[in-house]
C-alpha cells in the first residue's frame, strides 16, 4: 500500500492507469492470456516468462479492479509509519509451506516472525477471563469436559485428539501405523495424509462423505479389540476448541477428508509463521514488476466478460469491459487465476462454461466460499500492555505484547500488531469469518456511517491514501471496541480508536476470503481435473480455491505449478529444484540377500518388498560397469509412511564383488556404499555440484525405481 505501490509500479504510473500496453481496440496472438492480478496469476505469468524452454512467450495479465495483489492487502495505518497492517493474508508457515518459502527467499524479501498464541495473552470464553497458558488446565476451563479429554496434552489441540481417535482405525489399515495418543498423528507425513483423504474410510463410508464436526463428535466402535470402543470428543470438548480457535469457519464447513488435515498443518501446536516485513502484498507487487520488465504486459481496469474458441485447440477470444468500452483479446492459451465467485460471474457461454457442460459446473461449485472480513483499529496507546503480567510457569512475569487473544465473544480474535516506537500509538487487527458474521452483517452495511477520524490527531487531509479507500462503518467499530474492552477484563481509561479501516473479503468479485473443501467432494480428484476443466481445449484454471493448502499464498502456488508443469511443460524452478526434501534411502550390498533381508525385517520390523532385478543400460550408465546385474530390495519401517527413508539392499551378480578386504571406491563392493536425497529436480541439483565434486555418472533415470 501506499509507497510501496508508488515504488513497485512507477512504470505504471507513467501511462494511463489501467491502460497497460493496450493501445488498440484489439490486441492479438498472445501466447497466454492471465486474467486475476492475485498471487496466482502474477506467478504464473513470471514464471512463464522466466522459464518457457525456447522462445520466451508473449503473456497478458489483465485485473478488473485497479490494483494487483488480489486478496493480498497491505495498508500503512496513520501515525504508525513502520506498519503494514494486513488487511488480506498475513503470513505463512516457514518450511511447512515450502513453494512460498523458498520464493520468498528466491526473491529475498526480508521476513519476520509473527506470533500467534503467546502463553500470557488471553481466551475471553463464557465469561472467564483466561491466560492462554491456563487452557491446559481442566480445572481452569468453563468446560464440562469428560475425564479423557482432560490431559493437558489433549487439550494442548482437541483436534488433534478428535482426529487420532476417529481415524485411528483406518490409519491403521491404510498405513500400518498404531494411534495411541494425538502426539502419534505426528508420523503421518503430507503423503500418508493423501493417502488417508483418498481411500480412509469411517464405519464403511468414505471420509469425504462425512462432515468434519460429525466426525470429531461421534460415538466410534468396531469389531477388532484393537479398536475399542470410544468417543472422538463430546460436545463441550467440541465447543472448546471452535471457542478457543477464534474461527467460525474451520470446524463446520470441511469434510472429514481433508478437514483434519488442513486444521492440524495449519493451526496445530508449535507452528512458526513469518511475514513479509514491507507487507504480504510486497510478494505479488515484486513479481509483477520482474514480469513488467521481462516484457510482460499488465493490464489494469480490464473486466472479463466472457471467453470464446471456435477451435479444440484454440485460439482462445476474450472480451473484456474497460471502463465501458468492449475490447477484445486473441491468445493461444487461458489461464483464468480466479476463485469460484469470479467464475461464477462471468457469461456461462463458450465451449466451456456453456451450462450443458455439467461437469465443468459441478468442478467450479466443488469448493464452499468463506466470507470473512478483517478490521484494522488504531488506538493512542497500547492499553493492554498495561495490564497486570503473568507468570506462565516459565520463572518470568510476562506482559501482553504481540499474539493474538481469543474469545467466543462475536468478535473472536485480535492480533496485537503494531505499537510505534516514536508515537506509541498502536493498531489491533481483527479477523472475523463464518457464523459470526451475521452478528456484523447490519453493522458493516455499506450504506453505514464511517467511523470519523479524531480530528485532533489526523486532519481531514492526512496523506495514506490507501487507508482511506478502506473506510470502516462507525457502528461496527464502536461495538468492536466495546468487545475488545470487555475481552480484557473491563480494563479502566482505555481511549476510543482514532482511525479504523476494514476489508470485506465477501464482497464480488471474490466471494469469499479462502474456499474449504465441503462434504461429498473428492477433492484430490477436483484438483486435478479443473486445471483443465474442458480438454483439449487450452483454458486453465489455477488459485487458492481449488488447491490443498486453501486459505494461503501456498495453496495457489501449488495449483499454478501443477498447471505449469504438468499442462504447460515447464520444469521446476532452479530456486526450488536445489531443496533436499530428505534422505530417500540408504544403500547397503551385501553377498547373502537373504540373511540381511532376515535381520531388519525380524530384529527392526521392517516391511521387504518383493526382490527386483536390475539391468539394461541405464544400470551400465549408472554404474559404469558393462551388462551389470543386481537383485534389489526395498526395505520400509511400518510407520514411515510412504516417502519414510528406506533400506536398498543389493546384491550383485554381475560383476561379481570384490573381496571385502579390498579397500576401492566400487560400487559393487560389500558394505554401506551410498546415501540418495529427494531433490525437485535432480538435472538442475547435478549442475549445481558438478564443478565441485566428482560423480561416477550423469543424472540417469528408470521408472523400475
Amino acid at each position: 500500500g501506499g509507497p510501496i505501490w508508488e515504488s513497485q509500479f512507477a512504470h505504471q504510473r507513467n501511462r494511463n492507469p489501467g491502460q497497460g500496453h493496450m493501445a488498440h481496440r484489439e490486441i492479438k496472438n498472445l501466447d497466454y492470456a492471465i486474467v486475476g492480478g492475485g498471487i496466482a496469476g502474477i506467478y504464473s505469468g513470471w514464471r512463464l516468462l522466466n522459464d518457457t524452454p525456447g522462445e520466451k512467450p508473449t503473456v497478458g495479465l489483465f485485473e478488473s479492479s485497479g490494483r494487483l495483489g488480489g486478496r493480498l492487502l497491505s495498508v500503512i495505518p496513520p501515525l504508525i509509519s513502520d506498519a503494514r497492517v494486513e488487511l488480506g493474508g498475513m503470513r505463512y508457515i516457514e518450511d511447512a509451506q515450502p513453494w512460498v518459502t523458498r520464493l520468498v527467499e528466491h526473491l529475498k524479501l526480508e521476513t519476520e516472525n509473527l506470533p500467534a498464541d503467546q502463553p500470557q495473552n488471553i481466551a475471553y470464553v463464557r465469561n472467564k477471563v483466561l491466560r492462554m497458558f491456563e487452557l491446559t488446565d481442566a480445572s481452569k476451563v468453563p468446560y464440562d469436559l469428560n475425564a479423557d479429554e482432560s490431559d493437558p496434552d489433549d487439550l494442548a489441540s482437541l483436534t488433534a485428539l478428535a482426529a487420532a481417535r476417529a481415524l485411528k482405525a483406518t490409519i491403521f489399515d491404510l498405513l500400518g501405523i498404531e494411534i495411541r495418543t494425538s502426539k502419534d498423528l505426528g508420523k503421518l507425513t503430507p503423503d500418508d495424509w493423501e493417502k488417508v483423504a483418498k481411500e480412509g474410510t469411517y464405519e464403511g463410508r468414505p471420509l469425504y462423505e462425512l462432515p468434519l464436526r460429525y466426525l470429531m463428535m461421534r460415538s466410534i466402535g468396531h469389531e477388532p479389540l484393537r479398536y475399542l470402543m470410544m468417543r472422538s470428543i463430546g460436545h463441550e470438548a467440541f465447543n472448546m476448541a471452535k471457542d478457543i480457535s477464534g474461527y467460525d469457519s474451520i470446524l463446520y464447513t470441511w469434510n472429514g477428508a481433508d478437514g483434519f488435515s488442513w486444521n492440524l498443518g495449519d493451526y496445530g501446536p508449535g507452528k512458526k509463521y513469518l511475514h513479509i516485513k514491507d507487507g504480504y502484498e510486497q510478494l505479488p507487487l515484486t513479481l509483477a514488476d520482474q514480469f513488467a520488465a521481462a516484457d510482460g504486459s499488465i493490464h489494469l481496469g480490464h473486466k472479463l466478460v466472457s471467453f470464446d474458441a471456435k477451435e479444440k485447440s484454440g485460439p482462445v477470444t476474450l472480451t473484456f469491459d474497460h471502463d465501458g468500452t468492449t475490447r477484445t483479446v486473441t491468445a493461444k492459451n487461458l489461464i483464468l487465476a480466479m476463485p469460484r465467485r469470479s467464475l461464477e460471474l462471468l457469461n456461462q457461454t463458450g465451449p466451456v462454461l456453456d451450462p450443458k457442460n455439467e461437469r465443468v459446473h459441478e468442478l467450479i461449485r466443488s469448493v464452499t466460499p468463506i466470507p470473512l472480513f478483517k478490521l484494522a483499529i488504531c488506538y493512542e496507546n497500547p492499553w493492554w500492555e498495561k495490564l497486570p503480567p503473568v507468570d506462565t510457569g516459565q520463572g518470568r512475569m510476562e506482559r501482553i505484547t504481540s499474539g493474538k487473544s481469543v474469545t467466543d465473544l462475536p468478535v473472536r480474535q485480535c492480533y496485537y500488531w503494531k505499537v510505534d516506537e516514536k508515537t506509541n500509538h498502536a493498531v489491533i487487527l481483527i479477523y472475523d469469518d463464518g457464523l459470526d458474521l451475521e452478528y456484523w452483517a447490519g453493522l458493516r452495511d455499506a450504506t453505514a456511517t464511517t467511523y470519523p477520524n479524531d480530528p485532533k490527531l489526523l486532519p481531514d487531509k492526512f496523506n495514506l491514501p490507501d487507508w482511506k479507500k478502506f473506510p470502516a462503518p462507525e457502528r461496527m467499530v464502536n461495538e468492536v471496541h466495546r468487545q475488545l474492552v470487555a475481552l480484557h477484563g473491563n480494563p479502566v481509561d482505555v481511549p476510543k480508536p482514532y482511525t479504523a479501516a476494514y476489508r470485506d473479503w465477501g464482497e464480488d468479485p471474490y466471494g469469499g476470503g479462502a474456499n474449504f473443501w465441503p462434504v461429498g467432494v473428492q477433492s484430490y480428484k477436483v484438483s486435478k481435473e479443473i486445471i483443465q476443466p474442458k480438454p483439449p481445449y487450452p483454458i486453465y484454471i489455477c488459485g487458492e480455491a481449488y488447491s490443498h493448502a486453501q486459505g494461503w499464498v501456498e495453496g495457489s502456488l501449488q495449483t499454478a505449478e501443477e498447471m505449469l508443469q504438468d499442462h504447460l511443460c515447464l520444469p521446476v524452478p532452479d530456486w526450488k529444484a536445489g531443496v533436499v526434501h530428505g534422505i530417500n534411502h540408504v544403500n547397503i550390498v551385501f553377498k547373502d540377500l537373504e540373511a540381511a533381508q532376515r535381520f531388519f525385517v525380524e530384529n527392526f520390523g521392517f516391511t521387504a518388498a518383493e526382490p527386483m532385478l536390475m539391468n539394461g543400460a541405464w544400470i551400465d550408465k549408472l554404474t559404469g560397469y558393462k551388462n551389470a546385474a543386481a537383485t534389489y530390495i526395498r526395505l520400509s519401517p511400518k510407520s514411515g509412511g510412504e516417502h519414510a527413508t528406506t533400506i536398498a539392499l543389493l546384491g550383485y551378480i554381475e560383476p561379481v564383488p570384490p573381496p571385502p578386504d579390498k579397500t576401492i571406491k566400487e560400487l559393487n563392493a560389500i558394505g554401506y556404499r551410498h546415501i540418495g536425497f529427494t531433490v525437485d529436480n535432480i538435472d538442475a541439483m547435478y549442475d549445481r555440484l558438478k564443478d565441485d565434486w566428482e560423480f561416477f555418472s550423469d543424472p540417469a533415470y528408470s521408472r523400475s525405481m
